[in-house]
């Protein structure tokens, strides 16, 4: 019997909008946060293979000296890891009386493991090479910019160590660019075989010797947590992560991004569930009322109503699994083109596990308390409309139904703050609206005596239904905020977190410029028409040694990046005047007034890193002699910038004692490059590093995630618009029953027209300027708290966007009641009238 019935209505309600809505919620919340998780999963290990290519692999070891049997040994241990190794050092090139200094590189022919060479066999230019591989024995290979130093081209012989090497190829893109002094530093390239004849290894020299890895995410995560036992002091683990924190930046942000695209839908989902189960259940009131006069038990009636519901659930998560395998797969043909690859990797299917669970958290925290509470209403009290004894436990219930939802969020989020931020801002800002909403509503009826006609009744009729008033204008408010977020401030976010450089940012650095030479460097500048250039001193070799009077070393810490630091020297640099790139974002610069000689200012970073503080106490050895300093600052700065950037800047007076070298960054325009060889050949110690090259290949990475971003986000605007239509259809039944009245008593047309006007344009300005607020200051919070850029909303936009809402609430809403003016009143009365 009560199967009959359940399957009876269910045929019945699926032509309803109220549970076509509740079905469509729940549908998309699915199908937006399973597309999302699907994308983010492997968008993640694609973007980490794409990224592999900055350091020609997914991880590698280095080490000071030759690699160590038992190291080699170990890594045979794990056969799903491709290997490959090099030598990397810092060398001299000579062409005749010219030479240079290269980062010189002698790879294997199995090299990169990931990446590509992208290179030119003709000094004229002609046809590019794409391929994996090295130079033959006998060859070497050069960068442009070591080329156009050198003047040499495709067939010139080059002095390499003890060999004469033919130049067979000029590299325009390498597969391998870390984040140290020799991945900066002009390229070059020679086969490993023609390493020992090469004489470049003798006693003394400087080299890294690496071993490049590649293979399945696990294994390397279980190589990594080895190779903290197994390695010794000179050897290091190194991820692409450690290499080059500007991807790792790009890397955490794109995440951020793809969980706020799963919040913002998680919370507007959840909103209209709620709003479509109030309407359904209030549409339902009849038929409860019914089937306990008929005898049904409340049990009975539960089960029925519940049973409904449950089948309800499986369409949704039978729908949205459909569309987020669709959605997902027109994102991961998107992100496949911007990536310039045939496909990511496979799908898996437990990625999504959670949207299953979301889907149930929403009914059972937004519906099914509503629903249950329908069957536990008296007959009486259902025919009379009085549901006032059934709200608490509702209430009670969604609160626990929240909470679980809101501890999911926390779950698909990662973390706490982006998750109080958007699901937490949303719905405690939506049940806020409605308490304020219902007393300004009651506002309007008192405002309301003395206007015109059709505003009496507009605002009236607003002030008589303060809180369904307040519901709608709520709602309203929430869908148009999440439009606003994601479509006017979350391209102001991508604006300020995508990697951007004007066009007349340096692309080139000179280093090793000695004291003596700064003026006369600065005057060959300004001699060849450039810009005087800003220099920078910097102290090599200093080792931080104790950390407020406690001594420090790799073993003082358990974070690896920690380690990894204090494994090495740091470049230190001292100057009065803050870098242009940077702001100080605790304490105070040391370059104003009254700051202490011995002051510090700290990379934010660097200060979590080693849990740094205004007035921590940093002592270092230079050059056998120890300095000490106290942190007065702690700045944040843009490291994907490319400008010249330090972790630490002292006063002067702390480091004027100590030898130094000076670097500059400046643009060198095309066709200028007979500057730097006249510069070279007038200074010979100079180095240049061309960092164009890495800016390119960083800023191409950054506009294919941003470009599929914008898809992804779009996908959730569709809940936001659901949430507009259901907060819409909240106030029809009220709405066509007073129109009906109206309509009854006599009054014309055009009196109707004028006050459901007033009305929707009064719900549409306050429900626009709510969502303008709501959106701007959450897009704020978001990029100060979560994101930490420096946004400047688009106002006029938003204003103007609030503007045409208003209109749009107007037009939308006469649209819905012109079929109900062309009826006549007492059949309009009726139908109105349940």
């Amino acid at each position: 019997m009560s199967r009959r019935v359940t399957l009876h209505l269910l045929r019945r309600d699926l032509r309803t909008p109220a549970f076509a809505a509740i079905i469509a919620a729940l549908a998309l919340a699915v199908a937006a946060v399973g597309s999302v998780l699907w994308l983010n999963d492997r968008l993640g290990r694609a973007l980490l293979q794409e990224a592999g290519a900055w350091l020609g692999a997914d991880a590698m070891i280095t080490a000071n000296r030759p690699l160590r049997a038992e190291l080699l040994a170990w890594l045979e241990e794990y056969p799903e890891i491709e290997q490959a190794q090099s030598v990397a050092m810092a060398s001299i090139l000579r062409v005749g009386e010219r030479w240079q200094l290269s980062s010189l590189r002698a790879i294997p022919p199995r090299y990169p493991l990931r990446g590509q060479f992208v290179l030119r066999r003709s000094a004229e230019g002609g046809r590019e090479e794409t391929l994996q591989g090295g130079p033959a024995p006998g060859e070497v290979w050069v960068d442009e910019s070591l080329a156009g130093l050198l003047g040499v081209g495709p067939g010139d012989e080059v002095r390499v160590g003890r060999l004469s090497l033919r130049v067979s190829a000029i590299v325009r893109l390498n597969p391998e660019h870390g984040g140290n002094f020799l991945d900066l530093l002009p390229e070059s390239w020679i086969s490993l075989a023609d390493l020992p004849a090469s004489g470049l290894l003798g006693p003394g020299v400087r080299a890294q010797w690496r071993v490049h890895l590649s293979g399945p995410e696990s294994v390397l995560r279980r190589v990594a947590r080895e190779a903290t036992a197994r390695l010794t002091k000179g050897e290091e683990f190194v991820s692409l992560e450690d290499a080059q924190p500007a991807v790792k930046t790009l890397l955490e942000q794109t995440q951020r991004f793809l969980r706020l695209a799963v919040l913002a839908a998680t919370a507007l989902a959840a909103v209209a569930v709620g709003l479509a189960t109030r309407r359904f259940v209030r549409d339902r009131l009849d038929t409860a009322a019914l089937l306990r006069c008929l005898g049904a038990s409340r049990y009975r009636v539960a089960a029925i109503v519940l049973g409904e519901f449950a089948a309800a659930i499986v369409l949704a998560l039978l729908l949205g699994a459909v569309l987020g395998l669709l959605a997902q797969q027109g994102f991961a043909s998107l992100a496949a083109r911007v990536m310039e690859t045939s496909s990511l990797p496979a799908l898996r299917w437990w990625a999504a596990w959670p949207a299953a669970l979301l889907a149930l958290l929403l009914a059972f925290g937004f519906a099914v308390p509503q629903l249950v509470a329908l069957a536990q209403v008296t007959p009486l009290a259902v025919l009379r409309r009085n549901l006032g004894g059934w709200r608490g436990g509702v209430l009670a219930t969604a609160a626990c139904g929240a909470f679980a939802l809101f501890a999911l969020t926390v779950l698909l989020a990662g973390e706490v703050r982006l998750a109080v931020g958007v699901f937490g801002g949303l719905i405690l800002g939506f049940v806020l609206l409605l308490g304020v909403g219902s007393a300004g509503f009651a506002a309007f009826r008192r405002f309301s005596e003395g206007a015109v006609v059709p505003l009496r009744l507009a605002w009236r009729a607003l002030g008589n239904q303060k809180g369904l008033a307040a519901l709608q204008a709520s709602a309203l408010a929430l869908g148009l905020a999440a439009l606003w977020l994601l479509a006017i401030v979350r391209g102001d976010l991508l604006e300020s977190w995508r990697f951007r450089i004007p066009p007349d940012a340096s692309n080139r650095f000179l280093l090793n410029v000695q004291a003596d030479q700064v003026e006369g460097v600065r005057a060959s500048f300004v001699e060849a028409g450039f810009d005087e250039p800003r220099f920078w001193p910097m102290v090599g070799g200093a080792r931080l040694v104790a950390i407020d009077a406690v001594p420090v070393s790799d073993e003082s810490f358990t974070d690896a990046r920690a380690q990894r630091l204090m494994r090495r020297e740091f470049n230190l640099s001292h100057g009065l005047t803050l870098p242009a790139d940077n702001r100080v974002v605790a304490g105070r610069w040391h370059g104003e007034p009254g700051a202490p000689e011995n002051a510090l200012s700290v990379e934010e970073s660097l200060a979590q890193t080693f849990g740094l503080q205004l007035g921590s106490r940093l002592r270092f050895v230079i050059d056998l002699q120890e300095v000490e300093g106290v942190v007065t600052s702690i700045r944040r700065l843009r490291w994907e910038s490319m400008n010249v950037n330090f972790f630490i800047i002292t006063h002067p007076s702390l480091l004027e004692s100590f030898p130094a070298s000076w670097l500059t960054s400046y643009r060198l325009p095309p066709g200028r490059e007979a500057f730097e060889r006249t510069l070279l050949e007038r200074f010979p110690n100079v180095t240049v590093i061309d960092v164009g090259r890495i800016r390119e290949q960083f800023e191409r990475m950054s506009d294919q995630v941003a470009a599929l971003l914008q898809a992804v986000f779009s996908f959730t605007l569709g809940t936001g618009a659901l949430v507009l239509a259901v907060g819409w259809m909240l106030g029809q039944e009220e709405r066509l029953q007073r129109v009906a009245i109206l309509r009854a008593l006599g009054a014309r047309r055009r009196q109707i027209l004028a006050t459901l006007a007033l009305e929707f344009a009064t719900l549409g300005a306050v429900g626009a300027l709510v969502s303008v607020v709501l959106s701007a200051g959450v897009g704020l919070w978001l990029a100060a708290s979560v994101f930490r850029l420096e946004v400047a909303l688009s106002w006029g936009v938003l204003a103007a966007a609030g503007g045409l809402a208003v209109l749009g609430v107007v037009a939308v809403g006469m649209a819905t009641v012109q079929p109900l003016l062309r009826r006549p009143p007492l059949e309009a009365l009726r139908a109105s009238v349940v």
